[in-house]
């Protein structure tokens, strides 16, 4: 693999890790929504 492609390669798995890490986020920012306000539905769906 050329570098240009090992960059673009660890560019891609930096981008899914943080996708992740967001995924994580959200559903946790969402559990604590509903535990505040549980008759509300989150606006952030």
């Amino acid at each position: 693999m050329s570098d240009k492609g090992k960059k673009m390669y660890e560019k891609a798995k930096d981008l899914e890790n943080d996708a992740e890490k967001i995924k994580e986020l959200k559903d946790k920012i969402l559990a604590i929504e509903k535990q505040i306000v549980p008759n509300r539905i989150p606006a952030s769906q």
